[in-house]
């Protein structure tokens, strides 16, 4: 993508149930605003990946305001190893699998 510039390629093999967590260094230095990245996301495993992410965000912002020095972005998935099972979604979120609404 940019010349010049070197990636590191890796592989990991993902279970079902297993959750992927993927942030850029400006959610990793969040640490030093004080927000704990590994407890807030073990707070979380309950959540739909959507949720989750609307709530790590929500607490990054809490601790580092409404202005951020570098980017903040991240990406949360769940594997669920296939299509085995028959699935009810509806947007993209099977709804037997999400978690309560979060309150206002």
């Amino acid at each position: 993508m940019f010349p010049g510039i070197g990636y590191r390629a890796g592989e990991i093999t993902l279970r079902p149930r297993d959750r992927l967590v993927v942030v850029t260094d400006g959610m990793r230095e969040r640490k030093a605003a004080g927000l704990d990245l590994p407890a807030k996301l073990r707070e979380m495993t309950g959540l739909h990946p959507r949720e989750a992410v609307r709530s790590l965000a929500d607490a990054v912002l809490e601790v580092a305001g409404p202005v951020l020095a570098d980017d903040a972005a991240l990406l949360i998935l769940d594997w669920h190893n296939g299509h085995s099972e028959e699935r009810s979604a509806d947007a993209g979120a099977d709804q037997a699998r999400t978690s309560a609404a979060l309150p206002d």
